[in-house]
């Protein structure tokens, strides 16, 4: 959205400012609890021990129906679809992808010292978003400090080829991802955003028709509207210039952010 809602090069922005709209708008929608997939209201952690000290050899009948699929050897990494399906029994919606960086864009960042029950556990092995060799795992909200260090308890599929529960350290590649309670609505470049809420989204000013010479990215000469939107849909250009008012009173038109959390 960044070429209509702010292009680069605008007349009205001698300061260069839209060229930093896009990962703005990125770190803002996380700050609305943006990212792909949310939690739901049910327990995740509650179906996962459900299977807790399951083999992927012994137990595969068991495993594979509950995942949809084979879970045996290499070629079958569960994790992320172990996790996937214990975010669905919850009433959420994971990543639907196998591969455990999948969540790195999955719900926000939190930080893990405030890690809660079925948040999710990323162990990214170093690798970025996508990239096949990390571990993905919830967390049961225990926590403890070990030899000066914080360790969270993760419980995960396809960890030692079973499902079991371990202490992990909460080092610089252990990521925790919440998703919201409520239903996600897709955006473009592959993010779902969570529906703001009402009282953030009252008379959100909507996008008019730019005249000659005033740039798309101008937002400050909109009239006020009311708009209102449902769980299962919302108007796009009201999500972005809701993204670009926060945006602008965050940054009084002075500065502006040039990456997003994580790329």
């Amino acid at each position: 959205m960044g070429s209509t809602y702010a292009p680069p090069g605008a007349a009205n922005d001698p300061s260069g400012l839209n060229g930093g709209w896009a990962a703005g708008v990125r770190k803002q929608m996380n700050a609305l609890g943006a990212g792909a997939g949310f939690a739901g209201t049910g327990d995740a952690v509650a179906w996962a021990e459900k299977y807790k000290g399951m083999n992927e050899y012994t137990d595969n009948r068991v495993l594979a129906a509950a995942l949809g699929g084979d879970v045996r050897g290499r070629s079958n990494a569960w994790c992320a679809r172990f996790v996937n399906k214990a975010i669905e029994a919850a009433g959420g919606k994971g990543t639907g992808s196998a591969v455990a960086n999948s969540f790195q864009r999955y719900g926000s960042a939190i930080d893990p010292a405030k890690v809660m029950r079925s948040d999710v556990l990323l162990q990214t092995g170093g690798k970025g978003y996508m990239q096949t060799g990390g571990h993905v795992g919830l967390a049961t909200g225990e926590t403890r400090m070990h030899n000066g260090r914080l360790q969270v308890k993760m419980l995960a599929g396809n960890d030692n080829d079973s499902v079991r529960e371990h202490w992990i350290d909460a080092d610089h590649n252990l990521m925790v991802r919440r998703g919201s309670a409520g239903s996600g609505v897709n955006v473009p470049q592959g993010v779902t955003s969570q529906v703001p809420p009402a009282s953030v989204i009252q008379n959100v000013p909507t996008p008019s028709s730019p005249g000659v010479g005033v740039g798309a990215g101008d937002v400050r000469s909109m009239g006020p509207v009311a708009i209102h939107i449902n769980g299962s849909g919302h108007d796009p250009e009201a999500l972005a210039t809701l993204v670009q008012r926060r945006i602008d009173e965050s940054m009084n038109w002075r500065t502006h952010d040039t990456a997003s959390e994580y790329t």
